[in-house]
């Protein structure tokens, strides 16, 4: 995650939990945290004030994010084509 604000760039993270199970699916962000320092780093689970020696480079960013995507396209994709299935057989 990294929101922008006056063009600055300020990094987080967050676990998410997908439940498919109900219809419709939900999303549920159980834990995140952000670097409040503009272009600062933080690490995935950090929730303190840390020191960190790196700073994510925005292309592992970008890949990340097209990495997720693709994951939510297919889990779509699979879940409307079970929908379709069940409404032929029924």
């Amino acid at each position: 995650m990294s929101p922008r604000e006056g063009g600055d760039t300020f990094y987080g993270w967050a676990n998410i939990n997908i439940d498919t199970a109900t219809d419709g699916g939900t999303v549920t962000i159980t834990e995140w945290a952000y670097n409040n320092t503009p272009n600062g780093s933080i690490l995935v689970g950090q929730t303190e004030d840390e020191e960190v020696a790196t700073t994510p480079e925005p292309s592992s960013s970008l890949a990340l994010l097209a990495f997720g995507a693709a994951g939510v396209y297919r889990w779509r994709k699979n879940r409307k084509s079970k929908t379709v299935q069940e409404k032929q057989t029924t």
